[in-house]
């Protein structure tokens, strides 16, 4: 499934992740490839995942996606 922008309606959204995970191969391709941004700090560690939108900078999670269901 595809994820939109909550912020600005983008598709040019990318998953967080930790920058540790960056030496599995496949989480390396997905960084090259845009569809995943490394983090340093703890972001994108949770089993739920977190995004960010990269025309806007919005940052989201599995929780704020069920707030926003709820409306």
């Amino acid at each position: 499934m595809e994820k939109k922008c909550y912020k600005c309606g983008s598709a040019n959204v990318a998953k967080i992740v930790p920058a540790g995970a960056a030496c599995i191969p496949e989480v390396k391709k997905d960084i090259v490839e845009g569809r995943a941004i490394a983090c340093c700090c703890c972001a994108g560690t949770g089993s739920t995942g977190s995004y960010r939108c990269k025309d806007c900078g919005f940052e989201w999670d599995y929780y704020f996606e069920l707030s926003m269901q709820g409306k």
